[in-house]
């Protein structure tokens, strides 16, 4: 049976109240009348489900009509009833209106729609974490900026995967405290993409919660502001930049309102008026700062400027506060306002002052430059190939002789005044350089009007149009004539000095560098002019390096002398040595140059023959050495046993326990006064024979020349003051001179020229002792007396040994050996002598000693050439009761001697020292009863010696004798002497002397 679908009486109250209808409209219509239209194909449906017994009821949600044409939402919950035989009755329903709840349902679901379409569509990281900080969801714009796809990274670690490893801990805690509850807002932070760059994000971080409060997500938006940091970044530097490029280029800028008295200015304009650049300055703090010569004109102008509203552009002067003086360039705008109020300025200020500087260098340069070239005679021309014009400097016209304001400078008129002959090389080198693109030199010459010939040399460069069309040449001209001229004497001269049979070398003096050589060098040392020009006087010289060289030339350049000589070798490019002898000289040309000109002799066939002589010099040398040592050991093997026979013929002589018969006696006195006559003369020929054999023993030492001039002197001005003969000491030379030689070798020289002088020289005559200046290595001391002189024709002989000259007939006691042993001497210290006489006027010897530090150290040597310790004791101490005899001897004959004395008496012993020095040191240590001295001792002598003895508190009083010759007793009496015993040794009477001194000092 059919089921009513029509509204029921029971429910029409309610969807009259719910629809808007009266009761009377609703009764009889249907459900379907009052369904909205797309809502009833799914109720007729559901009902016919029921009816079918496919459901027992169903809930439905749908729209109903209204009255006014609009709709409700309502929720029903339908059901059939049947009968007992289960066929339907009726349907029942229950009818809720939900339209409220739909339409909260439709502006939640488009606020969700709209949220998801932000989310998936705004420019923001939009990131949901868990309460564990994995990754729920990302929004696409996420996905582009990191590089990675939710699926990739759904479920990882937030922090781990995207945060630096710097930042971590504090994002993890930032986290942490949203998981609680807190929140975030406009934190920046850096995440890193896939590709590894870092990106700046501002977060805003919240929690979300569910239905009961628990928070179960982390909601994190964030803005990506990394292009925007490196913008503001950019910006920063931008504006540093700016600043330091202000500053740089010392230009700042400003703005002033006039109005309001508002001052602005960059930092660089503080720097340049000298306040702090971060300073912020009112206007009145500048004022004072103008120039007070500028400051009343500075301020009118801008005045007038404002008043006719322009702007200005001026230059003027301020002072800074630490009072340095600066210019600056400003330029200004300026505006008023509505025409009639106050003006604004808007401005830049430059520093100028360095170009205000430049500028007046600029100017004095160019003034100088006009100066430099009237000076060195060179001008400067530009031509305009496009214009055709020429302009000359005022240089030009004054090479040219001409009157500027007279003359129309042009290319043509230019040529009309070069020598005819050169009109065609002028032009070919100008249209050359113009076709080549290449600057050009060329020397010409001027004819002037008067006949004369000017030298000229230009050097000319060309620019050009990128098309390759030429468009101005500018140059110089110089004139040469001086240096043209030269060089054409120079040639004539090269012609004339190739001519030479000697080679000639010229180099700089500065450096060394060959800038000629004739054709002599050329041929001597094999290498073509091209080369040797190349080349320095050390490239062909071997023995020399450039500081040796440079040391000997060194005269020449400081004036100490006008030309050296000397001999070397060139060494031919071949290889070969060839010895030449050179006289070098500096010469200063006529350019001012100064260079050395080196005269140079091929004297290898010199070298040659002087080679043969030297063989023949060696082999007399050799012979005459034989002969000296030869004489030499002859001598040696017969003084010592003279001196044993003197001395023991008079210990016979005293000997009482075997008295001496009568006859034997007086054999024995003829003995001592044969053998003392005949030691005598050899120990002379020894010392000689010892020089000549190279035996004698010397140590070289600097000696200053004063102290050992006046040493030798005072030993002689006793003698010379008995012939009443005066002596003097001239100094040629600074106090401080040295020489290096042995000293007592020297003192020895000085001596035997002195007592000659003494003893050749007229009665009240006088002696000349002069010393310097230094030359060439040596200083010089020179004797001069007033003596006889020695006639020319004796000359010759006067270093020969026992050549006296005939001084024997004038009785004048001597051997003739002592000026041999003094030549040898002298050049055995590498010294040389000399001598100038005139016969009844006087003799001048002069000896000349090496400069200390100059020669090599030669250690102390004895006859035989190996070093010994000179002055260690002879014999060893004896017993501490013995009387103590210091003996200072340096003859080993008479050391013997002397021990056989002391032997023969009682409580006494003998120590022997051979120089005086070592006597002196041993004195002081060994405290001595008694000193013996001998007078000529190696180093100091006997009588300084006892003049430190004297002075010397602790030997002051020993009892010292004289060893000495008779002449000299007097003499050495008032040196202080206690004793003195003469040579040959009387015994008898030595043993007297040492026995009252030795028991005096019991």
């Amino acid at each position: 049976m059919p089921i009513s679908t029509t509204v029921s009486s029971t429910s029409i109250h309610i969807f009259c109240r719910l629809l808007g209808y009266d009761r009377s409209e609703l009764i009889g219509r249907t459900f379907e009348d009052i369904t909205h239209p797309d809502d009833r194909a799914a109720g007729r449906e559901l009902a016919r489900e029921l009816l079918d017994g496919k459901r027992h009821a169903y809930t439905l949600e749908k729209r109903y009509l209204r009255k006014d044409g609009g709709h409700v939402w309502a929720r029903m919950n339908v059901s059939l009833a049947r009968n007992d035989a289960g066929e339907p009755r009726y349907f029942m329903g229950i009818v809720e209106d939900i339209s409220e709840s739909k339409r909260t349902a439709r502006a939640l679901s488009s606020a969700r729609a709209f949220a998801d379409t932000l989310v998936e569509t705004a420019p923001v990281v939009v990131l949901l974490l868990s309460p564990q900080g994995e990754i729920q969801r990302v929004n696409p714009y996420f996905e582009d900026l990191t590089g990675y796809r939710l699926d990739e990274i759904r479920g990882k670690d937030w922090v781990s995967n995207f945060v630096p490893e710097r930042a971590r801990a504090r994002i993890q805690a930032l986290l942490a405290n949203v998981a609680q509850g807190g929140a975030t807002r406009d934190d920046v932070n850096p995440i890193v993409t896939r590709g590894g760059e870092e990106r700046e994000i501002i977060w805003s971080d919240a929690a979300i919660r569910d239905g009961a409060g628990g928070i179960v997500s982390t909601l994190s938006v964030g803005l990506d502001v990394t292009e925007r940091k490196r913008a503001e970044e950019i910006i920063r530097e931008s504006e540093a930049g700016l600043r330091r490029a202000e500053s740089l280029a010392r230009i700042g800028h400003y703005a002033y309102d006039a109005d309001g008295g508002n001052f602005t200015c960059s930092a660089a304009l503080n720097e340049i008026w000298g306040f702090d650049p971060n300073s912020s300055l009112p206007f009145s703090v500048f004022v004072p700062r103008f120039h007070p010569n500028d400051l009343g004109w500075v301020m009118a102008e801008v005045e007038n400027a404002a008043r006719e509203n322009r702007g200005f552009d001026i230059e003027y002067r301020i002072v800074r506060p630490n009072g340095t003086q600066v210019t600056v360039h400003s330029v200004a705008e300026i505006s008023v306002p509505d025409g009639d109020g106050l003006p604004r300025f808007f401005g830049t200020m430059v520093d100028i002052t360095d170009q205000k500087r430049a500028q007046e260098e600029l100017r004095a340069s160019e003034a100088r430059l006009r100066e430099a070239q009237r000076i060195a005679q060179v001008g400067s021309w530009e031509l305009d190939l496009v214009g055709g014009t020429l302009t000359w400097s005022d240089e030009i016209y004054r090479l040219f002789e001409i009157d500027k304001d007279r003359f129309g400078a042009s290319y043509e008129a230019f040529l009309d005044l070069v020598h005819p002959e050169d009109h065609d090389a002028v032009n070919k080198a100008y249209a050359d350089s113009l076709a080549s693109k290449t600057a050009y030199q060329i020397t010409h010459r001027l004819r002037m009007p008067d006949g004369r010939i000017k030298f000229l040399a230009e050097h000319c460069r060309s620019d050009f149009a990128p098309d390759g069309r030429p468009l101005r040449s500018v140059g110089t001209a110089q004139d040469v004539t001086e240096r043209m001229m030269a060089e054409i004497a120079l040639k004539q001269f090269k012609q004339t000095l190739d001519q030479t049979l000697d080679s000639v070398f010229m180099s700089d003096a500065r450096t060394l560098g060959f800038v000629y050589v004739n054709r002599g060098a050329c041929e001597q040392v094999g290498y073509s002019e091209a080369e040797l020009l190349t080349m320095t006087p050390i490239d062909i010289k071997p023995e020399f390096d450039e500081p040796r060289y440079r040391a000997m030339i060194r005269p020449l350049l400081e004036g100490q002398e006008a030309a050296i000589r000397f001999e070397t070798v060139h060494r031919h490019k071949d290889g070969r040595d060839i010895p030449v002898e050179i006289v070098l000289q500096l010469a200063t040309f006529a350019d001012g140059q100064s260079r050395f000109v080196a005269i140079v002799r091929d004297v290898s066939e010199r070298k040659r023959t002087e080679r043969k002589l030297q063989r023949a010099k060696e082999d007399a040398e050799m012979a005459n050495r034989a002969k000296s040592e030869f004489l030499s050991n002859m001598s040696h093997e017969l003084r010592t046993p003279l001196n044993a026979i003197l001395g023991f013929a008079q210990l016979l002589e005293m000997d009482r326990r075997h008295p001496l018969a009568p006859g034997q006696a007086d054999y024995v006195k003829h003995i001592g006064l044969g053998g003392q006559h005949l030691l005598t003369l050899i120990n002379d020929i020894l010392d000689l024979a010892k020089i000549d054999a190279g035996q004698i023993g010397l140590t070289l030492e600097e000696v200053p020349v004063p102290q050992l001039v006046e040493s030798a002197v005072r030993l002689v001005r006793g003698i010379a003051e008995d012939r009443g003969i005066a002596i003097r000491i001239e100094a040629r030379r600074s106090q401080d001179c040295a020489i290096r030689v042995d000293a007592v070798r020297a003192r020895q020289i000085l001596l035997n020229l002195l007592s000659n002088a003494i003893k050749y020289n007229k009665p009240n005559g006088s002696v000349t002792v002069a010393y310097g200046p230094e030359t060439g290595g040596y200083l010089r001391v020179s004797i001069t007396d007033t003596g006889l002189g020695i006639p020319e024709e004796r000359q010759s002989e006067m270093f020969k040994p026992f050549s006296r000259l005939g001084a024997d007939r004038l009785g004048i006691e001597g051997t003739g050996i002592g000026l041999a042993i003094t030549k040898r001497l002298t050049e055995a210290m590498a010294g040389r002598i000399g001598f100038a006489s005139t016969a009844e006027a006087g003799s001048m010897f002069w000896v000349d000693f090496p400069k200390a530090g100059i020669g090599p150290q030669v250690d102390t040597m004895d006859n035989t050439g190996v070093a010994t310790p000179v002055g260690a004791p002879s014999q060893p101490e004896a017993e501490a009761d013995s009387r103590h005899i210091l003996y200072v001897e340096d003859n080993p004959a008479d050391i013997r001697l002397m021990e056989g004395i002391v032997d023969r008496l009682n409580h006494a012993r003998l120590t022997t020292v051979h120089t005086a020095e070592l006597g002196i040191e041993l004195a002081r240590s060994m405290r001595p009863d008694l000193i013996l001295m001998d007078i000529q001792l190696p180093g100091i002598d006997g009588v300084t010696a006892l003049r430190h003895l004297k002075d010397d508190d602790a030997t002051r009083g020993i009892a010292v004798s004289a060893n000495a010759i008779v002449a000299d007793v007097e003499r050495y009496r008032k040196e202080g002497f206690d004793e003195y015993v003469t040579k040959p040794i009387a015994v008898r009477r030595m043993i007297h002397i040492l026995d009252k001194y030795l028991r005096a000092a019991t």
